[in-house]
């Protein structure tokens, strides 16, 4: 039985759904769409094919706090 299964996505999507998923987290698009482009360009090619390994590599350059005020 499987708890957690890594999303691979279509490589042009995979950033695309990241930033997606931080904007729903309450990143700016911007801020997030930057954020997510930084990693990818340093990622692993496995990490840059996995919406979950994208995701969490993300967050953590982001850290916990917000950089601009949701909606801004």
């Amino acid at each position: 039985r499987v708890l957690f299964r890594s999303v691979v996505a279509p490589h042009g999507q995979v950033p695309l759904q990241v930033t997606q998923a931080l904007v729903g987290l309450g990143w700016s698009e911007r801020v997030a769409a930057e954020a997510v482009a930084s990693v990818a360009e340093n990622a692993a090619e496995a990490d840059r094919t996995s919406v979950q390994a994208l995701l969490r590599l993300t967050l953590a350059l982001l850290g916990p706090a917000r950089k601009e005020p949701v909606g801004g």
